[in-house]
């Protein structure tokens, strides 16, 4: 699990804002400032499409 979260940037220091990876599940309702829903390739970062 460790692992795969290391993949996709969820350890200590990764940077979610909208403004660094674009739009994703995590940066995008810290702007919004409610619950949002990003799938697969509504994601900005590649990595997060799986």
């Amino acid at each position: 699990m460790r692992r795969r979260a290391d993949e996709v940037g969820l350890t200590e220091g990764f940077c979610w804002a909208e403004n660094a990876v674009g739009t994703n599940g995590i940066g995008t309702p810290l702007v919004t400032g409610r619950p949002e829903y990003v799938y697969s390739a509504e994601h900005v970062v590649s990595v997060l499409h799986r």
